[in-house]
């Protein structure tokens, strides 16, 4: 399975976060692992957060996560699960500690990007599913 890549840098003397994302399919796809080796957190605190988001809405978790099956080097089939940009941008919000918060601030400037950079038109920002015109 072709999963796309992501990781995240933070430059200690300019203080500025770069992400790297490359988009299999229109997605990334990480493990719980590869999310908390990221975000710098316990793999413990991914999974505390997915449950949470699970519980809050179950079918949008199912939605954006993948199983897979992997071999053992023992040669024993084990299931593997990952979750999309979707997904890993929720945890990123939802999570309080290591690199979460660069992360946050990376995804505040790229939302504002578009607005600064056409200071003249107006932009509509719409959130969720239903239309701001209806």
């Amino acid at each position: 399975m072709k999963t796309g890549k992501m990781t995240m840098d933070y430059d200690l003397e300019t203080k500025a976060v770069s992400v790297h994302i490359e988009l299999e399919n229109g997605t990334v796809w990480l493990s719980k692992n590869q999310i908390a080796d990221m975000f710098g957190v316990y793999i413990s605190a991914v999974t505390m957060n997915l449950q949470s988001l699970y519980k809050e809405d179950e079918a949008f978790v199912t939605a954006n996560s993948q199983y897979y099956y992997v071999k053992t080097a023992s040669g024993e089939s084990v299931s593997r699960t990952l979750f999309n940009l979707d997904i890993i941008i929720l945890l990123a919000f939802k999570m309080k500690g290591g690199n979460c918060h660069l992360f946050r601030q990376w995804m505040r400037e790229q939302a504002k990007r578009p607005i600064v950079e056409s200071r003249q038109n107006p932009i509509v920002i719409q959130i969720g599913k239903n239309s701001l015109f209806n």
